[in-house]
């Protein structure tokens, strides 16, 4: 009987500290210890833009060609190609700021009505992407390219160097003007802006000038940098107290 009561004794023990620990993590325990109430928020939307002057470009330039065979093709298209990009650096383009960005062999066949197509050759497309940092001459960069053998010119657009901190200013100018607003509106409803809950940004280049040329050999005119515009728009949750 002693050895009963013992063990009895120890199981209503044992049974005891887990209700008390229970009770520790009880729920109305865990929402006294809880996150605060949702505050009151205002959510304000803005728009930063600031201008800059373009002062280089990206130019798509290549060599399209056509011949009997693929070999004879390729074996041309390569012997242009290389005078083109010579003459692209020439002019000042670094090795670099060169990139081949398409370079396609293709047969060519003719169909004659209610006859089996026929094999007329092979095509080769090869396009390079070449940066001009040196836009007052861009023209002459060209010019340069086209009379080495390039004979497709797909676009020239024209951009700012600096537009990565183009971009950061008109993000900062967003902000604080969605600050600006935000507080204009707290007051007005007796609330004071005490802290940021969320922020979304996007930003975007408008005023870009970007040229499609249809054909290379008619490429005798200036071509003027035009103003570029870098907007930023936020929106913007704020938090708020009286």
């Amino acid at each position: 009987m002693p050895h009963t009561r013992l063990s009895l004794a120890i199981v209503v023990f044992i049974s005891i500290a887990v209700l008390a620990t229970l009770a520790l993590y009880s729920p109305s325990t865990a929402r006294a210890g809880g996150p605060t109430p949702d505050r009151q928020t205002i959510t304000v939307e803005a728009t930063g833009t600031v201008q800059s002057v373009a002062d280089m470009a990206r130019i798509q330039i290549g060599v399209h060609n056509r011949a009997p065979t693929a070999a004879e093709a390729v074996r041309e298209n390569s012997r242009q190609m290389e005078a083109v990009i010579d003459a692209l650096i020439a002019t000042g383009i670094d090795k670099n700021d060169l990139s081949t960005s398409r370079y396609c062999v293709s047969p060519v066949y003719e169909h004659p009505n209610g006859q089996e197509r026929m094999l007329l050759g092979f095509s080769v497309d090869n396009r390079v992407n070449a940066l001009s940092r040196d836009i007052a001459h861009l023209g002459e960069t060209i010019d340069s390219a086209v009379q080495a053998g390039a004979n497709t010119v797909d676009s020239i657009a024209l951009e700012a160097s600096d537009r990565e901190s183009l971009e950061d200013e008109a993000i900062n100018l967003a902000v604080r003007r969605a600050r600006d607003k935000a507080e204009v509106a707290a007051e007005a409803a007796n609330q004071s802006i005490i802290g940021v809950q969320s922020m979304q940004v996007t930003h975007d280049v408008v005023g870009v000038a970007r040229m499609v040329v249809e054909d290379a050999t008619h490429l005798g005119v200036p071509i003027m940098p035009g103003q570029i515009s870098v907007n930023a728009t936020v929106q913007i949750v704020f938090e708020m107290s009286e």
